[in-house]
């Protein structure tokens, strides 16, 4: 029973290796996003969080899910809000990636990921969201300039 035990245990940690670096090809570490916390940190709660759904797996063989949050900040002024999606389907068990939701200030955006390939750098989101947050300012000055003319 231990072996088993132990088997699944490296898979679990292979797994959420594999995932983490494909986060990090993407730019989603501590470090790139200037995240103050402890080095290893993501790795940490998405390995347990992975464990704990495996766990429950085990109990009752259906798929669960569960969410990582992790903070980003950008140009030494703008917080960009990131959770990512996980779901773990039996039998194989495997990790997926789901979806990413971002949020910079009132800004939001869900990124669909069929595959971890398909999600967009950490900058790339940030500069989504930023542009969004820049037209959304020019519409509503453009708003108040109309008003103000028209009055």
């Amino acid at each position: 029973m231990a072996l088993n035990r132990d088997i699944l245990d490296i898979a679990v940690v292979k797994q959420a290796k594999e995932n983490l670096y494909w986060l990090a090809a993407k730019k989603f570490t501590e470090k790139n996003l200037r995240f103050p916390g402890k080095k290893g940190w993501l790795e940490d709660n998405i390995t347990r969080k992975y464990q704990e759904a495996l766990a429950g797996i085990r109990v009752h063989p259906v798929s669960r899910e569960f969410s990582q949050e992790i903070t980003g900040f950008f140009n030494n002024e703008d917080l960009v809000h990131f959770v990512f999606r996980y779901r773990v389907d039996p039998p194989g068990n495997n990790l997926q990636l789901v979806c990413l939701t971002a949020r910079l200030g009132e800004n939001r955006k869900m990124f669909l990921t069929p595959t971890i390939f398909d999600l967009p750098t950490a900058n790339e989101i940030y500069g989504t969201l930023a542009g969004e947050r820049v037209e959304k300012n020019e519409k509503e000055y453009n708003t108040k300039e109309l008003l103000r003319m028209h009055l």
